[in-house]
């Protein structure tokens, strides 16, 4: 018989937690059944359903305390994901099939008007007052592996985002959900959000492609990828690897960009950066040097108080505002 970590009990306690708060509120909504979103929101609970069984019943002992509880959670997860119906390849269903579970409910709630991006908003956080609410109610549990706090099978960071230019498309994306205890779940994130950004990146190709400027929209994606990712490893070069912070102070950085003639990309929108607790979280360093765009006062006088050393460093590819920059240039009008 395996006795279960606890840190490993709790991921799936606080992964079934959450996803019942996220099914609960789509519900609520009151929105068709069928709807696309809606339906890729559930396919993407299920499939975490069959790996979180198997680790229970891996797990002979656990918490005895809890275990009623959790097979009662995963139960009731199941009968929400029988109503999942089979997979239609459309446009609609294919782009949000990778993306996370509470992204899909935003989109969701943004679609049910119980959340807006108030362009007359004049407050601290215009445009995006009514998202920050609605997702500061949520109750989320955390959980503690290896001294990190975290959401299980939440995204560490959540973009919001309104196009300045008529129209005001709205854009919603995230980060990878986050699992540290559960290597399937671990892998199965993973695999999923490449998905998903592999689909916009490929859709922002093509629409760039069809375009009489298409060549240099296309080249301009595969610079950034690549002075991202040349950037983050000179931060990360010999004896500061394995760390979150940079030694480089800023006139290193500037001197180093001056070199390689790089200009930072402005994104076209208002945006603004959340963890699932509804507190603003900061630019990491890659997305702070690489894109400009407009921010809520608030986020905006945040911003200023952070020095280079206060900003993690992430992967180039693994950040919302990455996302949201491929799903701009997939969504630019032809």
């Amino acid at each position: 018989m395996t006795k279960i970590p606890y840190s490993r009990f709790n991921e799936i306690r606080g992964i079934l937690w959450n996803y019942t708060g996220i099914i609960e509120a789509a519900k609520a909504l009151n929105l068709p059944s069928d709807d696309c979103i809606y339906q890729a929101l559930l396919r993407r609970v299920s499939m975490v359903v069959p790996i979180l069984e198997e680790e229970l019943q891996a797990a002979k002992e656990a918490p005895p305390k809890h275990v009623p509880l959790v097979r009662l959670q995963l139960e009731e997860i199941k009968n929400s994901c029988k109503t999942v119906h089979p997979q239609q390849e459309t446009h609609s269903s294919s782009f949000h099939e990778g993306e996370s579970p509470f992204v899909l409910l935003l989109r969701l709630a943004e679609k049910a008007k119980k959340i807006s991006f108030d362009m007359q908003d004049k407050g601290d956080w215009d445009p995006f007052t009514s998202v920050r609410e609605y997702i500061s109610a949520f109750q989320f549990k955390p959980n503690r592996s290896k001294g990190r706090s975290y959401l299980p099978g939440l995204p560490s960071c959540i973009l919001t985002g309104i196009q300045l230019s008529p129209g005001h498309n709205v854009t919603i994306t995230s980060s990878q959900d986050k699992c540290y205890e559960i290597r399937a779940l671990c892998n199965l994130f993973h695999k999923q959000h490449k998905e998903y950004k592999d689909g916009i990146m490929n859709k922002a190709k093509d629409q760039a492609s069809s375009r009489e400027e298409g060549a240099a929209v296309a080249k301009r994606i595969k610079d950034l990828d690549q002075v991202s990712s040349d950037l983050r490893e000179w931060l990360l070069e010999k004896g500061e690897k394995g760390k979150k912070l940079p030694k480089k102070t800023k006139q290193d950085i500037d001197s180093w960009l001056r070199n390689r003639d790089f200009t930072p990309t402005i994104l076209p929108l208002t945006l603004a950066t959340w963890d699932p607790t509804g507190e603003y979280k900061p630019a990491c360093l890659l997305d702070h040097i690489r894109f400009r765009a407009h921010r809520p006062p608030q986020a905006k006088k945040t911003e200023k108080k952070l020095r280079v050393k206060q900003r993690h460093i992430y992967g180039a590819k693994s950040c919302a505002e990455w996302a949201a920059f491929l799903e701009w240039v997939a969504h630019i009008p032809i």
